[in-house]
């Protein structure tokens, strides 16, 4: 979390979503080993800021350039993927701290819904608070590692560890049927309360332009 008063305060416990990422493909052969868990990646203290900065490791920059930010608040992570560090990250998302890094470093991210994706175990700035729900979800260069990632937790069943998850297992045939169906995107330059910044929506006008 970013916090110098966390330093050596080590859980004895893991996550379940650890514990799934490790059995994953031992019991349903989808992959041929569990996942390989070797490095945590820096966050900005607390969380919830859109840039990567503590006063443990400092400022993680953007692996394009280091002029600009990797984004927040699983910056640290995006900036790992975006290097080819690991072939896939997790984040956690409130308001945008998997898909900000994720745009940031261009790769592609997922916020999945409250209840998809395990969230037990895992450390939180704000243990208690049930408004806005922080989640889980995968960081990675492509849409099929986000599907990967997903259809490799979901097979385990996790509603079976952490009584939050709904039990919803994944539908390869819904899967099948969005990726063959209309895409639809929005670009808004304002939403009533805050103006998207020049920078940005230059940024989302090119794209569209390029595409």
């Amino acid at each position: 979390m970013g916090y110098v008063a966390w330093l050596g305060n080590i859980d004895e416990e893991e996550s379940v979503m650890t514990t799934l990422l490790r059995k994953a493909g031992k019991k349903s052969c989808f992959l041929p080993i569990g996942a390989i868990l070797y490095v945590k990646t820096n966050v900005p203290q607390s969380l919830m800021v859109g840039e990567t900065v503590n006063n443990i490791f400092g400022r993680t920059m953007n692996p394009y350039n280091r002029l600009l930010s990797c984004g927040g608040s699983s910056g640290g992570e995006g900036a790992l993927i975006a290097l080819h560090g690991s072939p896939i990250g997790i984040g956690t998302d409130i308001g945008g701290s998997i898909r900000i890094p994720a745009a940031f470093n261009g790769l592609w991210g997922i916020r999945p819904s409250h209840g998809r994706m395990p969230y037990a175990g895992a450390r939180n700035s704000m243990e208690g608070q049930e408004t806005v729900h922080s989640v889980c979800g995968p960081i990675a260069h492509t849409a099929e590692d986000l599907a990967y990632f997903m259809k490799a937790i979901l097979e385990q069943e996790p509603w079976n560890y952490d009584p939050k998850v709904i039990e919803m297992p994944w539908r390869e045939a819904k899967y099948n049927e969005g990726r063959a169906g209309k895409k639809i995107f929005g670009v808004t330059t304002v939403n009533g309360n805050i103006k998207t910044s020049r920078e940005i929506f230059d940024l989302e006008v090119s794209r569209d332009l390029s595409s």
